[in-house]
C-alpha cells in the first residue's frame, strides 16, 4: 500500500491546524491502497498546543465501515502532551476516490459544532465500474424502471453472483450483457406514493474482499425545489 504523502516540515504553521488547543500535524490523510488490501489506516497524531488540559469528549465516523480511537484510550491531556487519533477504513464495498470523515468533540462543543473534522481519502481502484450508484424517482410519479451499468475492467474477471434490495418495495433485475464483463442491472419502486430508501446489494465471485460486495442505493424522494 502506497501512502500519498505532502511535503511537510513537522508541526509547521503551515500544516498544522489547531484546534482548541490541539494542534494536528494534518486533517487529511490520503491513501492509494492496493486491489488485495482491504483496509487503510490513518493516524492523525496531535498535540495540546494550549495552557491549559484539554478532555476528548466523543468522537464518531457516522459509518460502519471505520473504526476509530484514540492512542491508548486516553481522552485528557496537558499542556504539551501528544496523542494520536487512528481511523480504520475498511475498503469492501467501495471503489475510486472516496472520503470518510471523522468529528472530534472537545469537552463543551455543542453536539453540532465538532472542534475538528479529520478525513480520510481512500483512491481506490476501479475494477468494478457501477453507474450511476445512486437512483431516485420523484414522490407521487409514475415509477418508470431505472438501468444501473456494471462494467468489469478487461485484467480482471469478476462474475456477478446475485443482487439483493434490503426494500420490498424496490424490484431488481439482474440482465448479463457479457458473463464477467457486463451487466445492467434494473430498478423499479412498486409505489411512489411514500418516501423510501433501498440499499441494493450486488455480490460477486471475486477473490479480492474489496470487490466482492457493492452498494448501490434507490430513494423515492421529494422533488429538489426549483432555482
Amino acid at each position: 500500500m502506497k501512502r500519498l504523502l505532502t511535503s511537510f516540515a513537522a508541526w509547521s504553521v503551515a500544516a498544522a491546524a489547531s484546534v482548541a488547543g490541539l494542534t494536528f500535524e494534518e486533517t487529511l490523510l490520503e491513501f492509494h491502497p492496493a486491489v488485495e488490501d482491504t483496509h487503510v489506516t490513518a493516524d492523525f497524531a496531535f498535540r495540546n498546543d494550549g495552557d491549559a488540559p484539554v478532555r476528548i469528549a466523543k468522537y464518531d465516523a457516522a459509518c460502519t465501515c471505520m473504526d476509530v480511537g484514540v492512542s491508548g484510550g486516553r481522552l485528557q491531556y496537558a499542556p504539551g502532551e501528544v496523542g494520536t487519533i487512528r481511523a480504520v477504513f475498511r475498503l469492501a464495498g467501495y471503489s475510486g476516490t472516496t472520503d470518510r470523515v471523522v468529528a472530534i468533540w472537545l469537552e463543551g462543543d455543542p453536539p453540532a459544532a465538532p472542534s475538528a473534522r479529520l478525513t480520510v481519502r481512500a483512491h481506490i481502484p476501479e475494477l468494478m465500474m457501477v453507474e450511476p450508484n445512486n437512483l431516485s424517482w420523484d414522490l407521487h410519479k409514475e415509477a418508470q424502471p431505472k438501468t444501473i451499468s456494471i462494467e468489469i475492467d478487461p485484467s480482471v474477471e469478476i462474475r456477478v453472483k446475485r443482487v439483493q434490495s434490503s426494500s420490498d418495495n424496490f424490484e431488481v433485475e439482474l440482465k448479463t450483457l457479457e458473463q464477467g464483463r457486463s451487466y445492467e442491472l434494473v430498478v423499479v419502486p412498486r409505489r411512489t406514493d411514500t418516501p423510501g430508501l433501498a440499499a441494493i446489494r450486488i455480490d460477486t465471485d471475486s477473490e479480492i474482499e474489496s470487490l466482492r460486495t457493492h452498494t448501490a442505493f434507490g430513494v423515492v424522494r421529494n422533488p429538489p425545489a426549483q432555482r
